[in-house]
């Protein structure tokens, strides 16, 4: 049961990522070739395929693969890093009426 509710937090975790930094890379796109390059588009472009890949693995591969990318990211640091980025970018919306996480 621990490797499954591991995994399901894995899942919830990178899937609000995913949709925040697509929301990025659209909302922070520069305007033009000299328009300074926001850190939250420049984080879209850089992460984006990663964690595509790795919600690819935890929806398609078999249960070894799965088990093997949620330890790894678990225990490295990864997704509680990512919990509480998360979590943190939820308190600083300033009414709450849009969670930062919400799709576009």
């Amino acid at each position: 049961p621990h490797r499954n509710s591991d995994e399901a937090l894995c899942r919830s975790i990178l899937t609000d990522y995913e949709q925040l930094l697509k929301r990025w890379k659209h909302d922070y796109v520069p305007t033009s070739a000299d328009a300074p390059i926001d850190d939250r588009y420049v984080e879209a472009c850089q992460m984006l395929p990663a964690v595509t890949d790795m919600i690819d693995t935890l929806f398609q591969a078999d249960a070894e693969l799965r088990a093997r990318v949620v330890h790894q990211v678990v225990q490295d640091g990864t997704i509680p890093r990512l919990k509480a980025r998360l979590d943190k970018l939820r308190e600083e919306v300033p009414d709450g009426s849009e969670s930062p996480c919400a799709a576009a």
